[in-house]
């Protein structure tokens, strides 16, 4: 009898340790956790959104947080940008209001010569006026945008307040919102001129631009580039080239396969 007593003391003592010994463990878990947050994360203030100011000029926006995803603009040195989200070291943002966006015409009806009002639930933003551009944000049902251009089914919108970027955080500074008063904030026209300095990545192609003396049927290509490699078609709406006819050329642009394989031209210079 006493031997079985002893036992069942024993026992109750060693289940007691354990259940205390998970106690302590638990509890000191807790501590480094309540510690960690009280000493690293409240001192930070990064509550979302964020303001953030722009580092460096030619910064890259992409459609998603990885430098993989498709190109949709620059951000400029001390350009300031509206921060909601964090991913992967990468920051999610309002595209700013000088940023383009489009939407397919056929889901708006206009209320005015230059408002219109979103007719489904929900309708894609898209950064280009193609159902192949990456999608950048989304209308609801109802919802009034300012419309910039009509054109070939596509409306052009202003991408702020509804569209979204991704941006590497180390070219962000971010900017507590007292301090963000002091700052000047940057000018359309500085920004204009910080894009002309940026760095452009290797032309495309080089080689004698000529134009087409005729258009090919259902092809949006109007001039080509003739080097060594052949020709290369090309479509220049918004740069004017005249100039630069039977001219050795580089080029810069996106190609493109729509009926015909071509270039849509965003940067020509003479060499």
């Amino acid at each position: 009898m006493l031997r079985k007593r002893n036992l069942k003391r024993k026992r109750k003592k060693k289940v007691k340790k354990q259940v205390d010994g998970c106690q302590v463990k638990k509890l000191a878990f807790l501590g480094i956790v309540i510690n960690f947050v009280l000493f690293f994360l409240l001192p930070l203030g990064f509550t979302f959104p964020l303001k953030g100011i722009v580092k460096e000029d030619g910064v890259n926006v992409r459609a998603d947080s990885t430098v993989s995803a498709s190109l949709l603009g620059k951000l400029y040195k001390k350009e300031t940008i509206d921060i909601v989200k964090e991913k992967y070291g990468w920051y999610k943002f309002k595209l700013p209001l000088r940023f383009n966006c489009y939407v397919a015409s056929k889901y708006l009806t206009k209320i005015s010569s230059k408002e219109a009002k979103v007719i489904p639930s929900s309708l894609n933003i898209r950064i280009s006026p193609s159902l192949e551009a990456p999608i950048v944000g989304k209308l609801s049902k109802n919802q009034v945008v300012l419309v910039l251009k009509e054109s070939n089914g596509w409306t052009q919108i202003r991408c702020y307040p509804y569209a979204w970027g991704w941006v590497h955080k180390k070219f962000i500074e971010i900017v507590p919102f007292e301090n963000l008063e002091k700052r000047k904030p940057i000018s359309s026209a500085s920004i204009q001129k910080k894009k002309k300095r940026a760095v452009f990545p290797p032309p495309l192609a080089k080689g004698t631009l000529k134009k087409l003396s005729k258009r090919l049927k259902k092809c949006k290509a109007n001039y080509f580039l003739e080097n060594k490699g052949g020709i290369i078609l090309l479509q220049i709406d918004n740069i004017n080239v005249e100039t630069l006819i039977n001219k050795k050329v580089a080029i810069w642009g996106k190609s493109r396969n729509d009926k015909c394989i071509y270039v849509i031209v965003e940067k020509i210079q003479k060499l």
